[in-house]
């Protein structure tokens, strides 16, 4: 699935049939058209500017791929896109000053992504938070893991099951100790390292996941 920080190429990609596409909050935030339905209640409902800004990043670069924000939500709030872009799966993610769109033509073998992105020293690896999202194997080699290097694992894990999770419309619901990193069958699940610059900050290291797949009941843990 290509992966690409130049927005300029990301329409082009996706005709290959598959893009996931980050960019920089303070880049787009300002650049998204005007919001209906679904996602004008949700920003109504945010009053934090933060949070704000980066919902609106997320669109503005959604929109820029596809010419739409036109979103419908389900029950467990994993977005679809209406009309007729929706003949493609969508997902989003943001956190701190970063967002990452995911697109899929929708496939017999491909109906579904899910995409998660979290800051790669955000820290999980405290007494009690692994137990909580692991399963017992994966405990038993974050047991052996240097201590210099858990933390990453973790974030890794981490958001390689979220983004699972919000491929088969689950999100946070499901149990992450129920089910490990590999891949079901049909499925596609890799992770990247991203790597920011800005003239203000030094170099921040993101982990995203991409989890791409059939979407069918089987596939839920």
């Amino acid at each position: 699935m290509p992966l690409t920080a130049r927005p300029a190429e990301a329409a082009g990609l996706l005709a290959r049939g598959a893009v996931v596409a980050y960019g920089s909050v303070s880049d787009w935030a300002d650049r998204a058209p005007s919001l209906r339905g679904a996602d004008a209640a949700r920003l109504r409902g945010s009053a934090h500017p933060e949070v704000r800004a980066r919902f609106l990043a997320a669109r503005a670069l959604l929109h820029h791929i596809i010419g739409t924000t036109d979103l419908a939500y389900d029950a467990g709030g994993r977005p679809s896109l209406c009309g007729p872009a929706s003949r493609y799966a969508v997902s989003l993610s943001h956190t701190d000053g970063l967002v990452l769109v995911g697109l899929c033509e929708r496939t017999a073998a491909r109906l579904t992504i899910g995409v998660d992105l979290e800051r790669t020293d955000r820290h999980l690896d405290g007494p009690r938070f692994p137990s909580h999202m692991c399963t017992p194997r994966e405990l038993a080699r974050l047991a052996r893991t240097p201590a210099a290097d858990r933390n990453a694992l973790l974030v890794r894990w981490w958001t390689s099951k979220e983004a699972y999770s919000k491929a088969i419309g689950r999100g946070l619901a499901l149990d992450f100790r129920t089910f490990g990193t590999r891949p079901p069958p049909g499925w596609t699940l890799r992770t990247h390292t991203l790597r920011t610059h800005s003239l203000t900050t030094s170099e921040t290291t993101y982990t995203a996941a991409v989890a791409i797949g059939p979407e069918s009941p089987k596939d839920t843990p």
